[in-house]
C-alpha cells in the first residue's frame, strides 16, 4: 500500500495535510488501479479515503468562493437597508 508523501517523509501528519496533495495522491492511486471500492470505503484513522477526498473537494471549492463573501454581504446589507 502507499502513502501520500510529502517532500522526503513516508508520511504525514494531520498538520502537513492539505487538499492538493490528497487528491493527487487519490488520483495516482485510482489511476494504478490500487484504490479499490474496499480501500475507498475502509476507515483510516477513523474515517474513510472516500471521506478525506470529499472534503478535499469541499475545501477547495470554498477556496474559490472566499472572493465572493463581501459583495455578498454588501448585497444583502443594501437590499435589507433598501427594502
Amino acid at each position: 500500500m502507499s502513502e501520500p508523501k510529502l517532500g522526503n517523509a513516508s508520511w504525514m501528519t494531520l498538520r502537513e495535510f492539505d487538499a492538493d496533495t490528497f487528491i493527487e495522491w487519490y488520483i495516482s492511486e485510482s489511476k494504478a488501479g490500487r484504490m479499490t471500492e474496499e480501500r475507498k470505503s475502509e476507515s483510516n484513522w477513523g474515517v474513510s479515503a472516500e471521506y478525506l477526498l470529499s472534503c478535499a473537494y469541499d475545501c477547495r471549492m470554498a477556496d474559490r468562493a472566499r472572493w465572493l463573501m463581501p459583495p455578498l454581504f454588501v448585497t444583502g446589507f443594501l437590499l435589507g437597508y433598501f427594502l
